[in-house]
């Protein structure tokens, strides 16, 4: 299936090559594979005959982010040879069940909307007869059990950090290909599920038709102009929204009815997946000249709803950072408001 992405509908000639030759990406019908004998590091990566498991993981067969498969072979090589053979590394078997196999390398909020969650959907006719393999690192994020909660039927294999597994029986729904490759059928699949969720519990948070996604309360990742840049918003009818004060269903619930979304990019700005469909999307993103660096997801995530989808680059506060999507931004308030006007 091929998926055409329109260049952003506000695209400057300069930052034409950021966009070019990723307009056009292929996704495949994702299966549910079960195998057996499978070493699983505890990161996610599926070892079985001495090869990374096909689909098992992103990026495995080159693509724009470069081909990451032999690295993560060889990590994987060296953890089963040193947990099996060695001392500094333990690795338990799992043997008493069928264990249910969702996580990868790249875990975040993202990653767990548009990855994790649809295996979970995905899976579910299954739940009563497999363990997920929980990380035990998953027991401090709020979102991973809040979302877990939506499947009373799983057990849960919890397994300590740093710990590996041999797998006798593993239910192995299939990655996307590619980490940006988002199949508008995987969340499609997912706003049904959450939207029946949200009527069952009769969660409906609504803080209107535009929302903006504010990292007022952030120690980092905001603009330096936060005030002003919230004033204007607000004085274009939006609704500014600190979306950690809001549980994981509440937060979707308020998307749920948004028709205009702005937001600087990071983790809020996942949650546009469940926006109303072709409605407008403004990201505010750090300068970047990089294509190599530049991050296309919410690009791509925005054109699974249909959204007019607009993006502003921002001045960095610090010159030559580390992590270029880490750092402080400088919002012109002048190109935020010709951006705002376009929304509408």
């Amino acid at each position: 299936m091929l998926i055409t992405t329109p260049l952003p509908y506000n695209l400057a000639a300069e930052h034409y090559t950021l966009f070019s030759g990723k307009t056009n990406y292929s996704v495949a019908t994702t299966e549910i594979r079960n195998l057996n004998n499978v070493f699983v590091t505890h990161e996610g990566l599926c070892l079985k005959n001495f090869l990374l498991v096909p689909c098992s993981h992103f990026n495995l067969c080159g693509s724009d982010d470069s081909t990451f498969y032999f690295p993560f072979w060889k990590l994987a090589i060296e953890q089963y040879l040193v947990s099996s053979y060695g001392k500094s590394l333990k690795k338990i078997e799992l043997n008493d069940a069928e264990y249910l196999h969702i996580h990868t390398k790249w875990f975040g909020y993202f990653f767990w909307l548009t990855d994790c969650l649809p295996k979970l959907i995905r899976t579910l006719k299954f739940h009563r007869q497999v363990k997920l393999i929980y990380p035990e690192n998953w027991k401090n994020i709020a979102f991973v059990n809040d979302t877990l909660q939506l499947f009373p039927n799983l057990k849960y294999q919890v397994i300590p950090k740093g710990v590996h597994m041999q797998v006798a029986k593993l239910m192995l729904p299939e990655t996307r290909r590619w980490s940006n490759a988002i199949d508008p059928r995987e969340v499609e699949l997912t706003r049904e599920f959450v939207f029946t969720e949200l009527d069952k519990q009769g969660i409906a948070t609504n803080l209107g038709e535009k929302i903006y996604i504010s990292r007022n309360k952030a120690a980092r990742r905001k603009p330096v102009n936060n005030d002003e840049v919230e004033q204007l918003i607000k004085n274009y009818g939006f609704t500014s929204v600190c979306m950690e004060e809001f549980s994981f269903l509440e937060q979707l619930s308020i998307m749920r009815n948004a028709k205009a979304v702005v937001g600087l990019h990071g983790a809020g700005l996942a949650n546009s997946m469940f926006m109303q469909k072709e409605g407008s999307i403004l990201e505010l993103s750090p300068a970047i000249t990089d294509p190599k660096k530049f991050r296309i997801s919410f690009w791509r995530l925005a054109n699974t709803v249909n959204a007019k989808f607009l993006i502003q680059f921002c001045q960095l506060k610090t010159p030559i950072p580390e992590d270029i999507y880490e750092v402080d931004v400088l919002v012109d308030l002048a190109t935020l408001n010709k951006n705002l006007q376009a929304l509408s």
